[in-house]
């Protein structure tokens, strides 16, 4: 099913971290920003910068909450980053 999005919306968010993925015991983070409303909402998977050696989900916060109160569902994730995993 397609779904519209609206820009202008203008809505509350939820912030929850959930763990969406477990490598040698080492669990990775998602951090989801999930607008509160019955939705569907469209999904936009933002993987931060850093140069594959830095930063991590919270990196892109100061757009990630505004796109999510704007109606996209936003799923930050972390990822296992050099130098431990080249």
């Amino acid at each position: 099913m397609a779904v519209a999005y609206e820009p202008g919306g203008s809505y509350s968010v939820r912030v929850d971290d959930v763990e969406y993925l477990r490598v040698d015991g080492v669990g990775s983070l998602a951090r989801v920003y999930r607008p509160e409303s019955p939705g569907p909402f469209p999904v936009l998977v933002d993987i931060h910068g850093g140069a594959w050696s830095g930063s991590d989900r919270l990196t892109n916060e100061v757009t990630s909450l505004p796109l999510a109160q704007s109606g996209l569902l936003i799923v930050s994730i972390d990822f296992r980053i050099a130098p431990e995993h080249p």
